[in-house]
């Protein structure tokens, strides 16, 4: 390999999920795997490109070589005017990788392509822009990189929690002294940068993000202008505009689903609360792992509700044993607000909120396991027993209801996709008064790779009795009249 690159290590992969995939057919051995999926080149820092890519899922795939040219893509994977930039073999099938390529120079438009051989070394060299091909150019001057894009909705479908969050990332060849923010013209406000984890604000996971928290009830409805300046250690400003467009009276409609693979953005659909999310051909997926990648589904108004959506964990990311993270999890959150004010930006505090409940891989290293059921405050309500295989699709159901002048019960299970539905609860406890009444829905993912299927959420409607009183046994004194 001639070129040098720095691999940021996205997903650690074991058994489980090799032995997901079915065995290989002998006609495999003269058909390639298909093309990679979702390629992107990003502009990180001077000298430096982030290609993110999702590997074939066939069963014999073997190797997965990216080349960049700087003109034109390269038109096959022996093409000798281009450099070798990573190669990869035996590759994982569907896994996510992410590259950082940094044997390049400045302010230079590079052609990344990336071709995938099987384990008979049969090449696909077909060549599809925006599919295994794309182009990066590595700045020489401050970027500021806004994840959803300079132009963002919220309260289209409702209100999801009491904070909207513009997310992104920024850097420059120099180093980032400062980055702040003002709304609609407004003095500014101090961002803080995520540095080298662990990062004093753990929900800033890689150097350089940030997370812009912006109550609700200091926008306007209609387009808000936030202003970002990022001052880098030689003082050079640059400054990057996001219009947010904001509706403050609709209600976010129920039943309710999200089916991925017809949704054009997760914006449009959700609010992503943390982290850098795809979607991943028919499934929400974090790009970057870290603590507490979330995305919220709802409206704040909504009381009692079931949710139910298959989970697929591919991978755990190790930092996640070490503090603050304590364990990765797959978690859902049931009636969310919003994260509580604790004087840091943006807030560490999860709460206030209806209930946690999460699957845990528990420090040192995974080999023990917790399946909890947490209620506000971090009150533990309840807990279950129960095995779970990386690699393995689960359907998950939750439930949130509150009986009459009582305090919500909250529910979870799940269950073994194409295995039958248990007919009990995992884990169905009560929260105790006061509690919180209402709140959205939250899909978390602290520290893994996961793959959320279509998601669906019908509200409980109270089975109120139409028949009307029959009146019997009716006696009439004669004697006493009036």
């Amino acid at each position: 390999m001639n070129g040098k690159f720095k691999a940021r290590y996205i997903l650690y992969l074991v058994l489980p999920l090799l032995l997901a995939y079915p065995a290989i057919n002998s006609s495999d051995a003269v058909t390639p795997p298909e093309q990679v999926t979702n390629f992107t080149a990003s502009d990180l820092a001077a000298g430096e490109i982030d290609l993110i890519w999702t590997n074939p899922a066939a069963a014999d795939l073997g190797t997965v070589l990216v080349l960049r040219k700087a003109s034109g893509y390269a038109t096959s994977h022996t093409d000798s005017a281009a450099t070798p930039v990573y190669e990869q073999g035996p590759a994982i099938p569907g896994n996510l990788v992410s590259v950082v390529d940094t044997a390049i120079a400045e302010s230079t438009t590079y052609y990344y392509t990336v071709f995938s051989a099987d384990s008979f070394s049969n090449w696909n060299d077909s060549v599809t822009a925006g599919k295994n091909a794309d182009t990066g150019l590595s700045p020489d001057q401050t970027v500021i990189d806004v994840w959803d894009g300079n132009s963002q909705t919220f309260g289209q479908l409702g209100i999801a929690q009491r904070w909207v969050n513009i997310l992104g990332n920024v850097a420059d060849p120099s180093g980032v002294s400062s980055l702040t923010y003002s709304l609609n013209g407004s003095p500014d406000m101090f961002l803080n940068i995520g540095a080298i984890w662990p990062d004093p604000n753990a929900r800033l996971a890689n150097t350089g993000d940030f997370n812009i928290e912006i109550d609700i009830a200091d926008l306007s409805d209609g387009v808000n202008t936030v202003l970002l300046t990022a001052t880098d250690n030689n003082s050079k400003v640059t400054t990057q505009a996001v219009d947010v467009t904001f509706f403050s009276t609709n209600i976010w409609p129920e039943p309710y689903s999200i089916n991925w693979s017809t949704s054009a953005s997760i914006q449009d659909v959700a609010q992503i609360m943390d982290g850098k999310w795809t979607i991943d051909t028919d499934a929400l997926r974090p790009v970057e792992l870290g603590y507490d990648r979330g995305v919220v589904i709802g409206d704040i108004s909504w009381n009692d509700y079931e949710v139910e959506v298959p989970v697929t964990v591919l991978s755990i990311d190790p930092i996640g044993y070490n503090p603050p993270s304590n364990g990765p999890l797959l978690g859902f959150i049931m009636r969310w607000q919003g994260h509580g004010l604790n004087g840091t930006q943006p807030s560490l505090q999860w709460w206030p909120l209806g209930a946690l409940t999460y699957y845990r891989w528990l420090p040192p290293d995974g080999a023990t396991t917790a399946y909890k059921l947490l209620g506000n405050d971090g009150n533990f309500l309840g807990s279950a027993n129960k095995s779970f295989t990386l690699g393995s699709t689960y359907t998950f159901k939750m439930r949130v209801e509150t009986p009459p002048c009582q305090a919500a019960v909250y529910s979870i299970k799940f269950w073994e996709q194409g295995t039958t539905e248990p007919p009990t609860w995992d884990i169905s406890k009560q929260e105790t008064l006061p509690d919180l009444t209402s709140g959205s829905f939250v899909l978390l993912a602290h520290h893994i790779d996961a793959r959320f299927g279509s998601v669906t959420i019908n509200p409980l409607v109270d089975q109120v009795d139409s028949t009307p009183p029959v009146i019997s046994n009716i006696l009439v004194n004669t004697e006493d009249t009036f």
